[in-house]
Parts: C-alpha cells; structure tokens; sequence
C-alpha cells in the first residue's frame, strides 16, 4: 500500500522557517540523499535560504542537499534521524511561500527516506506535507515534486462517511478536522 498524507489548512504556506522531521528510511537504515529542494510553484527557493541541521552529517556536507549535483551526497547516521530531535532547517530570512518538495537520491533505495514531514513555523510548528511510502526514483536520480494537492500515492477519503466537522479538500486526500474523533 503506498499511502501520502497532506495535512494543514492551506496548500501553500508563507514562512521564514521551515523543516523536515519525521524522516524514516527503508528498515530503519541511514538516511542518504543527494538534495532537498523546495519550490513556490515551478521555482526552486531554497538554494539562498540559510540550511542548517540538529545532527552534523555522518558523510558529505550539509551543502550537498542544495547543490544541482545528485552525485553529491549527504549522510546521517541512522540514530540521528530515529532521534526525537532530528530536524534539516531552511531560515530564508523573510517569509517565503513554499508549496513543494523534491528529494534527490544517492546510489541506493535502502537510504532514501520512506516518509518526512515539511513543516512551516508561524508561531508554532505547522504540518504541510506529511509523506509516506516516497518512490525511490532509482540511482542520483530526482524524485517527483510533492505537493499537498499531489501527494505521492494518496489516501482518498470517502466524503459520504466523513462525520461532522471533518472538511475534506484537494480531491478528497486532505482534512481539516474539527473533532476528532470524527476523522
């Protein structure tokens, strides 16, 4: 079952922080990507942004997720990313608006992330895409832009058994939900 989550109230957020937690690999192996890009539309806006993470890389450098080079590498050790804390960083100075993210990949399936979340800060900590089951594009290869209008395999949801206070957008795959126990 491949399954994507987009949560958030808004397809498109504006935001002088964002991030990437949550990010799990395929048997719990090190995380290994060649980029980490991130788009307002069809432009790349990342590439100025200040990028910063919690854990130092255990291979390559940091710089490496921003480059155009997908034989360029960076690598963290599998308890950094398993860690609570485990965060990659963008501070773009200003807010910029932000509705996409693209992953670049290293020479092997078994590093590249299964799931991430992209998360924006406007005063606390808010989820715009949350990913599971990514694709592996194959060997320093691009993978497909995810969107939280285009999420990567998505869960449609069935409106008629929504419950009350869940409001169902983007073709079905998104929610906001105002009970929870409802959802």
């Amino acid at each position: 079952l491949s399954t994507s989550l987009a949560l958030g109230s808004a397809e498109m957020a504006s935001a002088r922080y964002w991030r990437v937690v949550g990010v799990a690999t395929n048997a719990g192996a090190a995380l290994e990507i060649s980029a980490l890009h991130l788009y307002n539309g069809a432009s790349r806006v990342d590439a100025a942004a200040t990028l910063t993470c919690s854990h130092a890389p255990a291979g390559g450098a940091l710089s490496n997720l921003q480059d155009a080079n997908t034989a360029t590498v960076a690598s963290f050790d599998a308890y950094a990313i398993r860690s609570g804390g485990f965060a990659i960083s963008w501070d773009f100075g200003t807010a910029t608006t932000v509705d996409t993210i693209q992953l670049g990949s290293s020479v092997s399936d078994v590093g590249f992330p299964d799931a991430l979340t992209l998360e924006y800060f406007d005063g606390r900590w808010q989820v715009l895409l949350a990913a599971d089951r990514c694709t592996y594009p194959g060997a320093s290869q691009m993978g497909v832009k995810m969107t939280p209008s285009a999420p990567i395999g998505a869960v449609l949801m069935d409106p008629a058994t929504a419950g009350v206070g869940v409001n169902l957008y983007g073709g079905n795959t998104q929610a906001d939900v105002t009970f929870i126990g409802n959802a």
